[in-house]
């Protein structure tokens, strides 16, 4: 309702039109970037990268960090008086490269072949439904081929990816297990 009692549907129709314009489209993050004390504080870096994949299911070839001690708020009242200090201590003291996410979208079975994927040269065949944890800690070159014209990797159906990949302490995901998740 309005100041004066009545129904102001007009505002509302708006407020609604705007929140989904507003909506992000999880297609085009190509990093995702978890702040707070569950994942600051969770007892091995691998739980924190499985939280952040499971909680914003991303799509395609996605690189995972995390603020490590739960400094982010801090460092952005510092950026207001100190942007270079604040971006130092951010990049130096608080950033922890976790790795990559690759998840592609299908429109298949269940337990069928649906991507191959190599990375520094190592073949490895996923299935609709796997979620793997490959243990590579360095940046590796990734080819990402959908097996069928109906997956998509990240840049469209039946089309390949490549690309660099973070590897770090939870190493490189692949989540074939769909999307949404029905957790």
């Amino acid at each position: 309702e309005d100041l004066t009692g009545g129904k102001n549907t007009d505002s509302i129709g708006k407020a609604l039109k705007q929140e989904a314009s507003s909506k992000v489209n999880i297609r085009e993050i190509d990093l995702i970037l978890g702040s707070g004390g569950v994942l600051s504080h969770a007892p091995e870096r691998t739980q924190a990268a499985r939280i952040m994949v499971d909680a914003y299911q991303p799509i395609g070839l996605t690189h995972l960090a995390v603020d490590s001690v739960f400094m982010l708020p801090h460092l952005g009242a510092l950026a207001s008086i100190n942007k270079e200090a604040s971006t130092k201590i951010f990049l130096n003291d608080c950033l922890v490269k976790l790795g990559t996410c690759i998840t592609p979208t299908y429109e298949t079975k269940k337990s069928k072949e649906i991507l191959e994927v190599i990375i520094d040269g190592k073949k490895t065949i996923v299935n609709s439904g796997d979620f793997l944890n490959l243990p590579i800690y360095h940046e590796a070159e990734v080819e990402i081929m959908p097996m069928s014209k109906k997956v998509d990797a990240g840049a469209g159906f039946g089309e390949k990816l490549s690309g660099r990949t973070l590897g770090g302490p939870a190493g490189i995901i692949i989540d074939a297990r769909g999307r949404p998740l029905n957790i």
